[in-house]
């Protein structure tokens, strides 16, 4: 399961994709980064991360969708809001996000504009990635210690 969440971090503080996130009390690992912006402060600047994360052992629910096409009625209010290809968006009918692969034509009728997109499921990482992630998260938190080997030489 996707969902995007926005962290806010200072900016000495480093989000990288793979990284592990805490959300609504469930684990997630971000798979992508949408978008960052930059918010000066007093106390100083904090970044905000628009990120695609992916919550640890649900099921990929990506997995039964293709490539598709739609098409996009927009109002003259709102073309300025017109999705761009690259973009990723949360399909409310599927319940899946998926990224814009291309537009493939725009047509007006009266003062509307139709955009004809295609649209691929965003594909989810596997276990073994995830778990990978996990892993790599936990190693940043402990710090394993060699025994000291003792080098007294027995006369």
């Amino acid at each position: 399961m996707l969902e995007k969440i926005r962290i806010r971090r200072r900016s000495n503080e480093v989000i990288s994709i793979g990284d592990i996130v805490n959300y609504r009390k469930a684990t997630f690992v971000v798979i992508n980064i949408l978008s960052i912006k930059v918010a000066p402060r007093a106390a100083g600047e904090f970044i905000y991360y628009d990120c695609l994360c992916q919550q640890l052992q649900t099921p990929d629910l990506s997995a039964e969708y293709t490539t598709t096409q739609a098409e996009i009625m927009y109002q003259p209010h709102e073309f300025r809001e017109v999705s761009e290809v690259g973009e990723f968006i949360y399909d409310e009918s599927t319940g899946i996000w998926v990224q814009i692969d291309a537009i493939l034509n725009v047509r007006f009728e009266g003062k509307n504009m139709y955009v004809k997109y295609e649209f691929a499921p965003v594909v989810e990482w596997s276990n073994k990635e995830m778990q990978t992630a996990v892993v790599k998260e936990r190693r940043k938190c402990m710090k394993l210690l060699k025994p000291k080997t003792n080098n007294l030489v027995n006369d």
